[in-house]
């Protein structure tokens, strides 16, 4: 569903854990798991998981670098999160493709509402702030990933724990 305003909370999509399938634990009403789950890169389960800081805040302890959940980010086959044609950007191309600390708009072609974020430290409680949006790249960034958020009309990249979870925006590459 395409936004049609900056708080229309139907078109927000799933919050998904970085690197994570669709489970089920992206809904925003999936149940806590308050230990490690995951010891591949599928979940195998449709829980979002609440690691209480084993493997860093990972969802998983396999691949800590992040390499093959990036591989499976950028799949195009439509074998994973995405469309056939279509993968989870890297950071560069979220900066390249919103005019990185510009002001974002609704007419932005990512359609974005003020989404807020779900911390596996808090044990998967919403922070849904009117006024923050954040969005997941597919770039690892040494035990966590890159993440772009907005706040005041200005935009940031950061690095977040990757077992707190945000939306996702796939593009046609």
């Amino acid at each position: 569903k395409v936004c049609s305003s900056r708080d229309d909370k139907e078109c927000i999509g799933g919050y998904y854990q970085w690197g994570r399938i669709t489970d089920g634990h992206e809904k925003p009403d999936s149940s806590v798991r308050n230990l490690l789950l995951a010891l591949t890169n599928y979940a195998a389960s449709n829980e979002f998981v609440s690691s209480q800081g084993e493997c860093n805040w990972d969802w998983t302890c396999a691949d800590k670098n992040g390499t093959e959940r990036q591989k499976y980010w950028n799949k195009l086959d439509g074998s994973y999160i995405c469309p056939k044609g279509f993968k989870i950007p890297t950071i560069e191309e979220i900066n390249n493709e919103t005019n990185f600390n510009n002001n974002l708009e609704l007419n932005d072609f990512l359609k974005l509402p003020a989404s807020g974020i779900r911390y596996a430290r808090y044990d998967g409680v919403y922070f849904d702030s009117p006024y923050m949006t954040y969005l997941w790249s597919s770039t690892p960034s040494g035990d966590r990933a890159m993440a772009t958020y907005w706040f005041d009309n200005k935009a940031y990249n950061d690095t977040i724990y990757r077992a707190d979870a945000m939306p996702v925006r796939c593009i046609q590459y």
